[in-house]
């Protein structure tokens, strides 16, 4: 059985990629001064940006909830490595809590959910929907992985 109740969601997602894509492409065609550096630039980048935006999602959400919620959270600055002379090295620096939020662990389930869903499209043999599908899995579980990466090692 087809799926085709998924075609007005998938066109609307279609819709909006194309949207973004156009304002993506637009701002790279002002910043190169080579019409197909600016080309060859949103290429390479825009998949992996959506990707990871699309990842990031979860972090937004909890961010406008807390925002709704009248939560005071803590403003965290990067950390300053002060590196001054060649010699200097990044590597010596801990920066690292040790702690891990429970938002990373919904990161790598959504990850996993996606990866089943991934398994779906070729099980039923529907298509439609499988690069949102694979950008999803791909965003939450790069979020995911950076985000226990470098609080734990």
């Amino acid at each position: 059985m087809k799926a085709d109740f998924l075609l007005a969601p998938v066109a609307a997602l279609l819709c909006s990629f194309l949207i973004l894509a156009l304002f993506y492409i637009s701002t790279s065609m002002r910043r190169e001064a080579n019409p197909t550096e600016a080309i060859k630039r949103f290429l390479l980048n825009y998949i992996p940006y959506l990707s990871i935006s699309m990842g990031l999602s979860l972090h937004y959400t909890i961010a406008v909830l807390q925002g709704y919620a009248g939560k005071k959270t803590p403003f965290i600055r990067t950390p300053k490595i002060n590196l001054k002379k060649r010699s200097d090295s990044w590597k010596a620096v801990k920066y690292k809590s040790g702690k891990l939020s429970p938002s990373v662990f919904i990161e790598l389930i959504m990850a996993a959910y996606f990866l089943v869903g991934v398994y779906m499209c070729f099980l039923f043999e529907d298509y439609s929907i499988m690069p949102f599908m694979l950008m999803e899995m791909l965003g939450f579980g790069l979020v995911g992985y950076y985000t226990f990466r470098h609080a734990l090692l």
